[in-house]
């Protein structure tokens, strides 16, 4: 993803100063890196926190995006930077999908035999420097069926994480974000689910509400009561809501944070009372955009 943009902010830069050709580098590159920033903001709340969090946590943190027209409720009280139970326990949900091995594809969809233990595709980017090498892992990308989000993580992120050639064991990831949650003074999960305005547990029973049996009972043989359970464990354990990928505690800290990144953005894409922003008709045509498009305009040789 960070070659994809890369390229992106490229493509986009040498159009502009082909179209402006008085600009100075310094203003294309701004230019570009507004224009760019824009295209993220819309990409990530049109199409990626739908699936995160379903229909109806979209409504309820009013997480819609505008059709038309500019955003209007900016709001100067609003802390838009990143909370630390977002940072360090909600937003790490996507660790349980991580796969085992990065599958690659032609571009005609078929899968390539070539498989690697995902620990020895870190920190190696060898494997990125040949031709085309970018679009087998982006085709293989969205080739693959997504992961379930459940409380399982993948060997090679618990045990391999970070591996050396020469060891047999890397670092555990899981252990990794507990121990920052417990560094950072995070409250147990217990205590954001009552924040969340959703129920609070007294006895291990209750958690089978929201977890499977087994799950409940592998918690209970490691904690000693229910409000000593970590925000990750028990965020991580929890069955997603309708239509989403995230349980109801982790769409909680989700969608709290990314409603206070749009409206305590003074630059928030859509907005329209601020220095530099975005014309109508500009604006409409962010909203075009897509990561489908951004991943046909920037791959060596991607036709579909």
């Amino acid at each position: 993803m960070h070659t994809l943009w890369l390229r992106e902010h490229n493509r986009v830069a040498l159009s502009l100063s082909e179209i402006n050709p008085h600009w100075s580098d310094d203003r294309t590159f701004l230019e570009t890196r507004r224009f760019i920033g824009a295209v993220m903001q819309h990409i990530t709340y049109n199409e990626w926190l739908p699936i995160i969090l379903g229909p109806r946590v979209l409504e309820i943190f009013e997480l819609r995006l505008k059709p038309r027209g500019y955003y209007q409720d900016y709001n100067s009280t609003v802390n838009p930077t990143i909370a630390n139970a977002f940072a360090s326990a909600a937003f790490r949900f996507g660790h349980s999908l991580v796969k085992s091995s990065i599958s690659r594809c032609n571009k005609e969809f078929r899968k390539v035999p070539f498989h690697v233990q995902l620990h020895k595709e870190m920190n190696n980017p060898s494997n990125l420097h040949n031709f085309g090498s970018v679009d087998r892992i982006l085709l293989g990308l969205v080739s693959d069926q997504l992961a379930r989000r459940d409380e399982f993580v993948t060997e090679e992120l618990t045990n391999h994480l970070f591996q050396t050639p020469r060891s047999h064991f890397g670092m555990d990831l899981v252990a990794l974000n507990l121990q920052r949650g417990r560094d950072h003074g995070l409250a147990p999960y217990n205590i954001w689910r009552e924040q969340c305005g959703l129920k609070r547990f007294q006895e291990w029973e209750q958690l089978e509400t929201v977890m499977d049996r087994a799950t409940v009972t592998r918690i209970e043989n490691v904690y000693e009561h229910v409000d000593d359970i970590d925000l990750f464990t028990g965020g991580m354990a929890e069955k997603p809501v309708v239509g989403g990928i995230v349980g109801p505690t982790f769409a909680c800290i989700i969608g709290q944070q990314f409603l206070n990144l749009r409206r305590g953005d003074r630059f928030w894409y859509e907005g329209g009372d601020h220095p530099g922003a975005f014309t109508p008709a500009q604006l409409q045509e962010i909203r075009k955009t897509s990561l489908a498009r951004v991943t046909c305009d920037n791959g060596d040789r991607i036709n579909n």
